[in-house]
Formats: C-alpha cells, structure tokens, sequence
C-alpha cells in the first residue's frame, strides 16, 4: 500500500493502492469486491470485468465480437487470399493421398445477436469484413467447408431453445448437438464414411450451466443477471463396431474446444485423434492431459491424419489458424518439417533461458506436476518453460 500523499490523492493512485491491499489482505475482501460490484451493475449497468460488455436488454458480448462485425479487424484481401489460396493447396495435396480438408466457419455472436449490441458501440455496416471476404474466397477455390453463420441464423427465430446464450461467449450447449451431427453427416457424404452417431437421447431444462453462462461467472455479483433456462442434453454414442474411425487433426478456438472437452464429440473418432487448441495445446485421448506441441510429432500427426480440420468463430479468421496453414503448406510444398523449422528453434532456445532464470518455487511446481505424468523432473521443468514462455508471448 503506498503511503499517502497530495499527488497519489489526486491521481486515485493512493486509492487504488488501499483497494489492492484490503481485496489481498482482508479475508472479507472477495465479499466486498462482490458489494462493489453488485451495486455498480445495479445502480449503474456497469460490469468490472476485462473482456466483457453489457448490451442491451442484460446480452453480453465481448468487445472483439462487436469490432468484427463492423470490420474494425479487416485484415485485407490479399491476406486472405493468400490464405485461402495455401489451402487449397493442402486440400489438392491431401485428396491426392484419398485424405481430406474441411474449414468449419463458427458464427460470432455479434452477428447473430446485433440488435443487443449497445448503441456506444454500433458503427456502420460494411462488406468489407474478414468473414464476408472469406467466405467469397472459400467458394471461389471451392474450399470444402461448412459455414454455420447462415445455418444459425436461418433457425434463430424457429428453434425451440436458444443457439446463443444471453450471458455466454460462445454458442449454446444446446446448439452443440446439431453442430456435431451435421459436421459428422458431412464427413460421412464427403468421404463415404459411417461414423458412430453421437446424439441426445433426452433434453433437461436448466438455468445457465457450464460453459452457457461464461461472461457471466466472471463478473462477481451477488445475483444472477440472466434468468432463462436453456437445454441441456444427455449424450449417447453409437457402438463404434463395425464403424469408420478416421484419424482427424482438428485445430480451432474454444468453439469446438467445448464440443472437445464438453460435448465428447472426439467419441465419433479413432482414438488416435488430436484437438490442437488455438494451435498452442494438444489434446488426445490418448494423451494423461494436454501437451506443448513442441511435445509431439506434428509432422507424423499431419501425416498421419485422414482428415484434417481447420476451423474458428469470426473474430479469429484474422489469425489465420495460427500459423498451422502456413505450417502445412510449407510441409507439403517444400518438405519443411515443423520439426525442423527457425520457429519451432528460436521457441526452445528461448524457452531454454527463460528455464534457467527458474526460482525454487517454479521448480517445485514444475516437479508436482511431473508425479502425475510420470515424467523426469527435468523433463517436466522443460515443459513448464514451454507452457511459461507462450503464455508471457501471447499474442
């Protein structure tokens, strides 16, 4: 806390300071941080949280979403041009070898829910946006992909529970069930497969649960903003005897990071199968929890996948699959093994130095972690550099 003077008054430093050190030190500050917060959203509609905004009629977004929808992130179209144009590359490359490309298109919330959107934030619509353009160039290298943008829409006003939740990021737990059918009944045309169905064998209706309500678990009130009850399915699989199993590599967002982790929806493939989260996390199966890519093979991955999925809501079309397009374009193209490549060297030299500026306790937690996996203690103090050194690097 700092001491008191004329200055740190006048600029709320002194204020703030007080603030961080009763919330750290007082075991009642959780309770008052949450009165806070309770009377500035009551009073005022105002919510202290980093990434969230509160539109109208109690929908909340994120910022990002907002901004994409009115082009405010246009990356250009010679970018996605490129882009594109690499997967189409891929895309020849791997029906070549009897595999497969698929781009999976998540709609956005703001473009689904713009009439919440609060006036603040409203701005001119244009075309000009990396979605529109995107999908203009998908069509024009015939891109096989699936678009849920229009699909969504198109049922907004017919479906009997909501697609988007009034207080989550992402579309609905109950949205999910129709998105995993129809990615696998797409699967199954394209590549005259039969896959075991994962389906809802019954419906329960619910106030927000994990992840439908995810903006709204962050902001510490005392009271729930939003009181809808959504539908939550019971999930059943089909026996995969007698089934094609393909090997998918999926890459994307936390779109189809909830059908992943929440939804069991990898069930539909072989076990050999890996969700790449944001390209920076691996996760499999047959993995004991989830690893650096700089952990695996990825070049044996690619190659050895029979499908390969590329896909993310609106707002991340401008990263642009973090890098993994243009990883298996020079893969394919000139034999350039990610392996091998000046990224993958420069990440762990890096990561080498930032491990040795390790102190006792990052050692320590490193090792805890090591017992369960089942890794040396070095090992596992290598890995946490990887996991240290991204998360201080994000983009």
């Amino acid at each position: 806390m700092q001491p008191l003077t004329a200055v740190n008054w006048l600029t709320a430093d002194f204020q703030k300071s007080t603030e961080e050190y009763v919330i750290l030190n007082n075991p009642l500050g959780p309770f008052f941080v949450s009165v806070k917060n309770q009377l500035e959203y009551s009073l005022f509609d105002k919510l202290n949280i980093s990434r969230g905004v509160l539109g109208k009629h109690n929908y909340m977004y994120e910022q990002v979403f907002i901004d994409t929808y009115y082009g405010r992130d246009f990356i250009g179209k010679e970018a996605l041009l490129e882009y594109v144009g690499k997967m189409k590359f891929i895309q020849d490359t791997l029906r070549a070898l009897n595999k497969e490309f698929i781009y999976i298109q998540c709609p956005g919330k703001a473009s689904f829910y713009p009439e919440f959107i609060p006036d603040s934030l409203k701005g001119p619509i244009t075309q000009k946006t990396n979605y529109n353009e995107l999908i203009k160039l998908l069509d024009e290298f015939k891109i096989n992909y699936i678009d849920f943008a229009p699909v969504f829409l198109k049922a907004k006003d017919n479906s009997p529970y909501p697609l988007f939740t009034q207080t989550g990021i992402h579309w609905s737990v109950y949205s999910n069930v129709g998105v995993m059918d129809s990615i696998n009944n797409f699967i199954e045309t394209t590549m005259n497969l039969d896959l075991p169905e994962v389906y809802a064998e019954s419906y329960e209706l619910d106030y927000a649960r994990d992840p439908d309500g995810d903006l709204e678990y962050i902001t510490n009130l005392f009271y729930k903003i939003s009181d809808i009850q959504y539908a939550y399915p019971k999930l059943k699989i089909e026996s995969p005897k007698n089934k094609d199993l393909p090997i998918v590599c999926m890459v994307s967002d936390s779109y189809m990071g909830n059908l992943y982790h929440k939804m069991n929806f990898f069930d539909s493939f072989n076990k050999k199968s890996q969700f790449w989260f944001y390209n920076g996390s691996v996760y499999s199966y047959l993995f004991k929890d989830r690893m650096h890519p700089y952990q695996i093979d990825q070049d044996k991955t690619i190659a050895d996948s029979d499908i390969i999925i590329v896909s993310c809501t609106e707002p991340n079309v401008s990263y642009r699959s973090w890098d993994f397009i243009d990883e298996t374009y020079d893969y394919y193209k000139y034999g350039l093994k990610i392996k091998d490549s000046k990224k993958k060297h420069d990440f762990l030299i890096a990561a080498q130095k930032l491990k040795a500026t390790f102190n006792e306790n990052q050692i320590k937690k490193a090792i805890k972690e090591a017992r369960k996996l089942g890794i040396s203690d070095d090992s596992a103090v290598t890995i946490y550099s990887f996991w240290e050194y991204q998360f201080r690097n994000l983009k």
